[in-house]
C-alpha cells in the first residue's frame, strides 16, 4: 500500500512538472515585427508595403515622416499621397493601423515646423481613413524635459527615447483593446534597429508577453 501512495505521488509530480515546463516554455501569445529601415520616407514605405501584407497581421504601427520633414522642400503633397496609399494597402489585407506621430526634431527649427505639418496630414488621414492615432511628437515635445529622450544629432530617439515610444504605444494597445497576436511595426530608422539594443517593439513585445 505504501509503495502504490509513493507510485501515485510520484506520478502526480511529474505530471506537475510536465505541465509546469509547458506554461513556461509557450511561445508568446503576441508576435511584433519590426520592418523599420533606415532612411526611409513614405515613399520608401509604399514601395515595400507588400512585405508588410505578407505577414498578414491583425495591427500594423506606423510611424513615418522624420526623414520626408528633413528633406525639406514641397515634400507634403507627395508624403500625403504616399501615405494614403500605404494605408489603403494595409487595410485591404484587413489589418487595424495605428499612425504615430514622429517625435520633435531639436536643433533644427525649420525641419521641426516641417515635422509639425507632417502631425497635421497624419490627423486628418487618420480622420479620412479611420485609422487610431497615437501623438508621440506632443508627449515628448510638451515634456520639459523631452530633449533628453533624443540623441544628440536632435532627432533620433535614445534608450530613454524608445523606452518612453515602446510605453506609450503598449499603454495605448491596452487602453484601446488593440493588443493583437501578430503586429507589425512599419517605419524608418525610429522604428528599426539603429545601435540600440532595444528598439521600441521590442520594447513593446516584452511588454506584451511579460
Amino acid at each position: 500500500m505504501k509503495s502504490k501512495l509513493i507510485n501515485a505521488v510520484l506520478f502526480c509530480r511529474s505530471i506537475y512538472i510536465g505541465l509546469k515546463k509547458r506554461i513556461f516554455h509557450r511561445a508568446p501569445a503576441v508576435t511584433v515585427h519590426n520592418l523599420g529601415i533606415s532612411g526611409n520616407t513614405a515613399d520608401d514605405l509604399l514601395n515595400r508595403v507588400n512585405r508588410v501584407t505578407q505577414l498578414n497581421p491583425d495591427l500594423v504601427i506606423l510611424m513615418i515622416g522624420t526623414n520626408d520633414a528633413r528633406r525639406g522642400g514641397a515634400v507634403f503633397e507627395n508624403y500625403k499621397k504616399s501615405l494614403s496609399s500605404v494605408i489603403g494597402e494595409i487595410k485591404k489585407q484587413g489589418a487595424t493601423i495605428l499612425l504615430v506621430k514622429p517625435p520633435p526634431i531639436f536643433k533644427n527649427m525649420p525641419g521641426n515646423k516641417r515635422v509639425q505639418h507632417i502631425c497635421n496630414i497624419i490627423n486628418g488621414l487618420s480622420i479620412k481613413e479611420n485609422c487610431y492615432v497615437l501623438d508621440i511628437y506632443d508627449l515628448i515635445n510638451n515634456n520639459r524635459d523631452g530633449a533628453r529622450f533624443i540623441k544628440r544629432d536632435g532627432f533620433h530617439p535614445n534608450r530613454a527615447g524608445q523606452k518612453f515610444i515602446g510605453q506609450h504605444v503598449y499603454t495605448f494597445l491596452v487602453q484601446n483593446n488593440l493588443v493583437k497576436k501578430t503586429i507589425v511595426c512599419f517605419g524608418d530608422s525610429i522604428t528599426a534597429r539603429t545601435g540600440l539594443k532595444a528598439p521600441y517593439p521590442e520594447i513593446l513585445q516584452n511588454l506584451l508577453n511579460r
